[in-house]
């Protein structure tokens, strides 16, 4: 049977409010529509986000611009490093 009542919305200050362990503040919020497939990954200026559609996207850090997005389903943990990005997808190794 569908339930009616099926959670509490917050508003985001209350949804993203400061830590009460580390005090920190939300740099930016991006609504990426679905969720991740693996964890994200960064490097000095990036963050690269496998989503469960297959794309991956890359954004800014400090802002969280798109800088790009290719269709690249990720099979496996991503690794990035010196401006290099390493994917796996089922045999190959995509650097």
């Amino acid at each position: 049977m569908y339930s009616q009542n099926a959670g509490t919305i917050f508003a985001q200050e209350e949804l993203l409010g400061p830590s009460p362990i580390v005090p920190v503040d939300v740099a930016w919020l991006l609504d990426l529509k679905q969720g991740t497939s693996y964890p994200a990954t960064i490097d000095d200026e990036r963050i690269y986000l496998p989503l469960m559609d297959g794309t991956l996207l890359a954004l800014t850090l400090d802002t969280g611009a798109q800088l790009w997005s290719r269709h690249r389903p990720v099979h496996g943990k991503l690794m990035a490093d010196n401006g290099i990005l390493i994917a796996t997808h089922e045999q190959l190794v995509i650097a």
